[in-house]
């Protein structure tokens, strides 16, 4: 549930699923720099300045929720408010 209500938090941020993915793997704050300093608004913009263990993470993450749930990540809906 504390993952779960991070992922929402973080998505609140980013305002996209695989922004918020990196985050959860990397830090928030770590993902907002290098945003600013590439000038990248969108994971695949950003992927390239990510460490290897983050550029993965997202995409396998996005392999099982599409294995196990039949959704991709860019169908996925914003979380439900509180």
């Amino acid at each position: 549930r504390a993952a779960a209500r991070y992922l929402k938090y973080l998505y609140g941020k980013f305002r996209d699923w695989p922004l918020a993915l990196a985050a959860y793997n990397l830090g928030e704050g770590r993902v907002r720099t290098l945003m600013k300093r590439h000038q990248a608004k969108t994971f695949a913009a950003l992927s390239p300045r990510l460490p290897a263990e983050t550029q993965l993470y997202v995409p396998k993450f996005e392999a099982t929720l599409l294995k196990r749930e039949g959704l991709n990540l860019a169908k996925l809906p914003p979380p439900k408010s509180a």
